[in-house]
């Protein structure tokens, strides 16, 4: 299988893993990976999770995510998601459809993932100590549609919150 290297192999290569996303093949290299020095400071922050600010630390600094859509790609992905609706299942343009879509969720999840890493690199060269808000995700993003009987108050609105909270890769942050 030919592939462009896109940077040296590293000492110690133990094995490979070939992934197919979103049209794009890719190949991995495994490899243990270099210590790195790292120099205490002795300080310590608080990060409080949001929508307006991602991050906003005990130190009073804003860390704001990218907008990982822009204007131009929204509305290029609501045209796209409304496109496929109208299409019939199992066509080959369908299918199109269907990859031009993955392509621009591919671009947002990478560029979210980027967002994240280095910025939790940043926080952890920073700060010893690091507390995060404890946040229950989960119950926050609960929907309020309601029932048939007593349907929910400002539906659209608790969307909106919504999808800017699943935007925001809180749970991805506190992983890294």
């Amino acid at each position: 299988v030919k592939f462009r290297l896109s940077r040296p192999l590293p000492q110690g290569v133990k094995s490979a893993r070939v992934t197919h996303k979103a049209g794009k093949w890719f190949v991995s290299f495994a490899a243990p990976q270099p210590t790195v020095e790292r120099q205490t400071t002795g300080a310590a922050v608080g990060l409080d999770l949001g929508v307006a600010h991602t991050i906003t630390t005990s130190d009073g600094d804003h860390l704001d995510q990218p907008e990982s859509l822009s204007v131009g790609r929204r509305s290029r992905l609501v045209r796209l998601q409304r496109k496929v609706a109208r299409q019939v299942k199992g066509s080959n343009r369908r299918g199109q459809t269907k990859r031009r879509i993955a392509r621009l969720r591919e671009r947002e999840r990478d560029t979210r993932k980027d967002w994240v890493e280095k910025t939790s690199t940043r926080l952890v060269q920073d700060y010893d100590l690091i507390v995060l808000e404890d946040l229950k995700v989960k119950n926050m993003m609960a929907s309020a549609k309601g029932t048939a009987e007593e349907p929910g108050k400002n539906v659209a609105q608790k969307r909106g919150l919504n999808r800017s909270i699943a935007s925001q890769g809180w749970s991805m942050l506190r992983q890294r």
